[in-house]
């Protein structure tokens, strides 16, 4: 009778801490989605894919919340699909729970398309140079994949030039950018290529897209 007892008591305490153990492997996760450029919240499908490749979708409400129970320490690529929407991958790793299982809060911005919103503004030469910095490239490398991911888009392409109001030098990183991108196929005939006579100073980067045109996705 007491072997029988001892087991059934190794057996709740293993049954608990394999609870526990699956209680830490899983977060809950919520937050809400808004327009970047209005603050207001998005009622739209977010598809959600795993470093393995599988994909699912879930909804934000119209109040633009969301939530959903992730695998902690794995990685997810959000994309927020709405005709009205920049479509953009964003990375995200939940965190393992703590003692109190609280929800990991993780709000999102999107871009809602319309012409003269500002999509990036990034530095993407080097000080003072016409070479593009890495980090550059990689931001470029991003807006060639939002383009082709949002094909009803066009956008102006604004060169500012630097603190001392070099023009000569913003239309020198002009020419090299569409050097880089004239292998980017349907790019360069969604993109226009402009230098800005707001002097760097006043201008928070070096670079900036502008959404000049969203064509109509009706048929």
């Amino acid at each position: 009778m007491k072997s029988i007892n001892i087991l059934f008591l190794l057996a709740i305490i293993f049954s608990t801490t394999n609870i526990y153990s699956q209680d830490l492997s899983t977060r809950i996760v919520k937050g809400v989605v808004t327009d970047k450029t209005s603050g207001k919240p998005i009622a739209l499908d977010i598809q959600i894919e795993d470093s393995k490749g599988k994909k699912f979708k879930i909804k934000s409400n119209a109040t633009g919340n969301y939530e959903q129970l992730l695998q902690a320490n794995e990685s997810y690529k959000f994309t927020f699909l709405d005709p009205e929407v920049l479509r953009e991958e964003i990375d995200f790793k939940p965190t393992a729970p703590d003692a109190s299982y609280a929800p990991q809060i993780q709000n999102f911005e999107v871009f809602v398309m319309k012409e003269g919103v500002e999509l990036y503004d990034f530095d993407v030469f080097d000080k003072g140079s016409v070479e593009i910095s890495a980090a550059g490239n990689a931001k470029l490398e991003n807006l060639k994949s939002v383009m082709r991911f949002n094909r009803a888009l066009s956008i102006d392409i604004e060169i500012h030039p630097d603190d001392s109001n070099n023009n000569a030098l913003s239309q020198k990183r002009l020419a090299k950018l569409k050097e880089l991108t004239e292998g980017w196929g349907k790019f360069n005939r969604k993109a226009e290529y402009k230098t800005s006579e707001k002097a760097g100073k006043d201008a928070k980067a070096d670079t900036r897209i502008i959404i000049s045109k969203v064509e109509s996705t009706l048929k």
